[in-house]
């Protein structure tokens, strides 16, 4: 997370966010702009209009303008969270006439390891898929194997195979 101060031209942008285009967190979807709220770390977030940029510096995803001179604390630019962890921003959040709040976790523990889990499960649900067409793969090969084996005993597979004697 980058800050563009007064003197850096965050004065004309004051409450923009740019952000990095590509990056998964930070979609605003099929939208090109979005009132935000990004949650910063676990204690603070920023909040403003979200654009995508193509023009941030190399290994910065967010940039977060503001009007604040350098003598503001960089955590004093930054609002504090609610001890509300079903509303960590305080907002009423609604959507009316095409507009969506977006809530994007930008380096959150919780929202690293929201991710994480997802990620495991989406594995999880890969790997037991492959396993079920593996079996039926495999019920199929023995199906074909058994009726070879019933033709060359000289059984056609509809007939059936007498008991053993």
């Amino acid at each position: 997370l980058l800050y563009s101060r007064e003197k850096d031209g965050g004065i004309d942008k004051d409450g923009l966010i740019e952000i990095r285009r590509g990056v998964d967190d930070l979609s605003l979807g099929n939208s090109h702009y979005a009132q935000v709220r990004i949650l910063v770390d676990d204690t603070h977030y920023i909040k403003g209009m979200a654009v995508y940029s193509d023009d941030l510096p190399d290994g910065v995803d967010v940039m977060f303008n503001t009007n604040k001179s350098k003598s503001v604390e960089k955590m004093d630019v930054l609002k504090k969270i609610k001890d509300d962890p079903d509303n960590p921003f305080g907002a009423l959040v609604k959507e009316h006439g095409g507009q969506i709040s977006h809530f994007l976790k930008l380096g959150s523990t919780s929202g690293r390891l929201e991710q994480d889990i997802l990620s495991e499960q989406k594995k999880l649900v890969k790997a037991k898929t492959e396993n079920l067409e593996s079996a039926k793969r495999t019920e199929e090969i023995y199906k074909n194997a058994l009726d070879a084996m019933k033709l060359y005993g000289g059984y056609h597979t509809n007939d059936e195979v007498p008991p053993d004697e």
